[in-house]
């Protein structure tokens, strides 16, 4: 959000609310942040009821230990529908083991540095969305941040250069007590060669 102009961020101690100020259910998102007492679940309320005053759409991340039949049936009430379900990965610091990374003379990995870089990220994220009338908020999005990029202490966005044409990506955002690592993506006619999981 930092980057999109008219973004903002709402947090409190049971949710954070992000309203990227576009259209998309991909970047505004309501996530819990532990199992919600009842008078908090109006807070849930609020902020979608304020989403749909301004009609967007708008996502609710989840824990599965934090979504109870009570956020269940709120979100329902609200006309919310499951619409998948992720699957996270943790490995403890103490089990990092230190391995040289996977390389290919063709295959080069490249921080994003400037908004011509941003350009070559956006296009690859992007191409997951043919078809979709998301694609137009991403493209929205992404012309925000490239007009506006600098590089982020905290967040590091990464493409991946096959024969110096941008084919993949990955992002490492770093907190106070983790690093995690997202959008790592390929180009469809690019998938099977192993670029993903160099990346």
């Amino acid at each position: 959000p930092s980057w999109i102009s008219g973004a903002h961020v709402n947090e409190n101690q049971y949710v954070i609310a992000v309203d990227s100020g576009l259209p998309s259910d991909t970047f505004n998102v309501l996530i819990p942040l532990s199992v919600l007492p009842k008078d908090a679940l109006t807070n849930v309320e609020e902020a979608i009821c304020y989403f749909s005053d301004k009609k967007f759409p708008v996502s609710v991340w989840t824990d599965q230990r934090f979504l109870t039949d009570e956020l269940v049936a709120l979100l329902t009430d609200l006309g919310l529908a499951e619409a998948e379900r992720n699957a996270t990965m943790k490995l403890e610091s103490d089990a990092i083991k230190t391995v040289s990374p996977m390389h290919s003379d063709l295959f080069e990995i490249k921080k994003v540095l400037n908004a011509d870089d941003v350009r070559s990220y956006a296009a690859i994220f992007q191409s997951l969305f043919e078809g979709n009338p998301e694609k137009e908020v991403l493209i929205r999005l992404f012309d925000q941040a490239a007009a506006s990029f600098s590089a982020h202490p905290h967040q590091q966005w990464f493409i991946g250069l096959l024969d110096g044409k941008a084919v993949s990506t990955g992002c490492l955002i770093e907190t106070d007590s983790s690093y995690g690592i997202y959008d790592v993506m390929t180009r469809q006619e690019y998938r099977g060669r192993g670029l993903g999981s160099t990346m």
